[in-house]
């Protein structure tokens, strides 16, 4: 908590106490408010981390990473810096990653139980009738209300635009006199937005996969059914074990005679969808692994690896439990950032315009937005425009 005396200035005047931590890096913390036009309501304790340059002497400053998401951690992504970046830079430069408000390690906001979190996770996306769509609704309203009991008063500001204004925070207590920055996909968002907010600060940006921050939420993810079905594709002139419509039928299988594990556990469409998107990020290691996980169950009906893909995906470790809040903080995040908040039944009408773009995917993406349509807090109205 902060008292009144708290003001901006003092949030940028803060000093990072690093402290040595997971052996080759160095940790501290900073505090930014929950509500930026009111300080009074408290404040998220923001974790970060430093890959410190490996040539001191002649260091060029600092940059600043995102690795996408969103609720991706920047910590996580950090932990990994000698493989991710080259050693160029990484003689020059220190590395910084920063678990955004609610977002991992800061002050993390998580809705779900575990086993809520597998019941909300193994619900259809794809809605074939009345009852299918009650239940997509009932999961969509049951996670809005449990975000919102969680969060309380920081549920309406976990936004991409209030992490722009953290960020600012973070380099001018960093002091340096311009931020340097990388994002990759959602944090190519988080850069446009602390472009717009703060174009006198901006030193080197790269922005790793564009994210238009002109389209709306609905085309995001048709944009991304799009690039699932093209990046299957591509798979499918490689590896040819299996056409694309037997993939199709192994999938809508898997809604009327889903496959178990061992501990009772079923192999929904859903967990099958994320599996194979999952893979196909990746056209080498991904695409091995998919290749393994879809010969086991097509072939020997065993379904361990293609739990194995989803559960990583989820964050989700061998016992059950999800190891950080990505799935609750990510939709967050995104019910926040973008105004449209379609009902249910809006959203089915969109549903043949997905599936014509991507026959796989289309129809198990289009509704993943329905928790924002019950959303406790308006979305952001950051006043920004992009050009």
């Amino acid at each position: 908590k902060i008292d009144n005396k708290w003001d901006l200035n003092r949030f940028n005047n803060q000093k990072l106490k690093w402290s040595s931590c997971y052996d080759n890096f160095e940790c501290s913390s900073f505090k930014v408010p929950i509500d930026y036009q009111d300080l009074t309501l408290g404040v998220f304790r923001i974790q970060v981390i430093k890959h410190s340059a490996f040539d001191k002497k002649h260091r060029l400053g600092s940059i600043v990473v995102n690795p996408g998401g969103p609720g991706g951690s920047g910590i996580d992504y950090i932990y990994s810096a000698d493989s991710s970046f080259s050693k160029a830079l990484l003689t020059k430069y220190d590395f910084i990653g920063f678990d955004g408000r609610g977002v991992g390690s800061s002050d993390p906001i998580t809705c779900l139980t575990d086993k809520e979190a597998d019941n909300f996770i193994d619900v259809d996306g794809s809605v074939d009738s009345q009852e299918e769509l009650a239940k997509l609704k009932s999961a969509a309203s049951y996670f809005a209300d449990a975000c919102a009991k969680k969060a309380g008063v920081k549920l309406g500001h976990v936004s991409t635009y209030e992490n722009a204004k953290d960020m600012e925070v973070l380099r001018n207590i960093l002091r340096e006199p311009k931020l340097n920055y990388l994002g990759k996909s959602y944090g190519t968002f988080l850069g446009a937005i602390y472009i717009s907010l703060y174009p006198e600060n901006v030193g080197k940006f790269i922005l790793d996969g564009a994210i238009d921050p002109n389209v709306s939420i609905t085309e995001q993810s048709l944009n991304q059914a799009v690039g699932f079905e093209k990046a299957l594709d591509d798979y499918l002139k490689t590896y040819k074990e299996f056409s694309k419509a037997r993939i199709q039928q192994f999938i809508e299988d898997a809604g009327t005679k889903p496959m178990k594990a061992k501990d009772g556990r079923v192999l929904s469409r859903s967990l099958v969808i994320t599996a194979i998107a999952a893979s196909l990020y990746d056209n080498k290691l991904g695409w091995l692994s998919l290749r393994k996980g879809l010969s086991d169950a097509i072939k020997k009906a065993d379904s361990h690896f293609l739990f194995t893909l989803a559960d990583s995906y989820n964050n989700r470790d061998a016992n059950g439990h999800y190891y950080n809040n990505q799935n609750d903080i990510g939709i967050a995040i995104d019910c926040l950032d973008w105004k449209s908040r379609k009902s249910a039944e809006e959203i089915a009408k969109d549903v043949p315009k997905f599936v014509s773009a991507s026959q796989t995917f289309g129809r198990y993406i289009s509704f993943s937005q329905l928790p924002c349509t019950y959303w406790k807090a308006p979305p952001i109205e950051s006043g920004l425009t992009f050009k």
